[in-house]
């Protein structure tokens, strides 16, 4: 029996508006440089003094193509660092990245179904939730609510449990899908800042998109398989997929899950498709 409802109100956090992260879970700042000049190109003894200077000693500094992120070692570092205007003989802007101090997990609870998503962020406001989104499957041709929420925290790391109210829930994490590109077919950016020649995702060919593709032959522009771009069976799909797993259970960057992933991956085998379990190194 279906129970669930219409999707009617508005998503939070559906990337209309960006989360609002809790200053005293803040573990990570960038700073960026707004010269010319990369900050990851100076003398590391020369960051470790300024920053230590100015707030502190921190746990780490890792040097990024956008400027520095620097994990903090007690909460009012945070706010140090915001102040920080000046390295050395650099103008720099110092920022909250929301994607490394937050984290995402799924709660099941068929009993806030009755309430909307912006309900559930301000009453959940105390175990650090700062968005909902309804898990949301097709019946009948309507998108309907399902009793999964997805949680966004405001903490970089994710709770094995939280009390909704007298309730006690599980959380799981969140694995998000692979990210493909709409114009292109491939994995690892979006449409938008996509610099390729736009193809089918039913054939991988130009000049048509997929709604008026006519060809009767399918192709995958990732993994010239015999399926759509989109087939989620595409053993391209499922290392995406590996990737983000990885990612997500062990807090890591994207490219360090990836390697990780690679890594696993058997050599001699390395041509082997996930229908036999094994995957296929990109």
């Amino acid at each position: 029996m279906d129970n669930g409802k219409p999707c009617t109100a508005p998503v939070l956090g559906s990337g209309s508006e960006r989360p609002i992260i809790i200053a005293r879970n803040v573990k990570f700042v960038n700073i960026h440089e707004t010269s010319s000049t990369p900050l990851a190109s100076l003398n590391p003894f020369l960051i470790r003094k300024v920053t230590n200077g100015w707030s502190g000693p921190v746990d780490m500094v890792r040097k990024l193509a956008s400027g520095d992120l620097v994990k903090v070692r007690w909460a009012n570092q945070v706010a140090d660092l915001l102040k920080l205007t000046q390295f050395h003989i650099h103008k720099v802007v110092v920022t909250i990245p929301v994607s490394t101090n937050s984290c995402w997990g799924i709660i099941y609870c068929p009993e806030l179904m009755d309430m909307s998503e912006d309900e559930i962020v301000k009453e959940l406001a105390d175990v650090d939730v700062v968005a909902a989104r309804y898990i949301t499957k097709f019946v009948n041709g309507t998108r309907r609510w399902t009793p999964l929420i997805n949680l966004t925290f405001g903490q970089s790391k994710l709770p094995d449990e939280i009390f909704v109210a007298c309730l006690r829930c599980q959380v799981k994490p969140y694995i998000p899908n692979s990210l493909r590109c709409f114009k292109c077919q491939h994995y690892g950016h979006p449409e938008k800042s996509c610099s390729f020649s736009a193809k089918c995702g039913k054939c991988a060919t130009d000049g048509h998109t997929a709604d008026s593709c006519t060809n009767g032959r399918m192709l995958c522009v990732n993994c010239n398989g015999n399926h759509p771009s989109w087939d989620r069976e595409c053993p391209r799909f499922r290392f995406e997929k590996e990737v983000c797993e990885m990612k997500t259970r062990n807090n890591i960057s994207y490219g360090e899950a990836r390697k990780r992933v690679k890594e696993s991956c058997e050599t001699p085998k390395r041509n082997e498709s996930y229908a036999s379990g094994k995957i296929i190194c990109y």
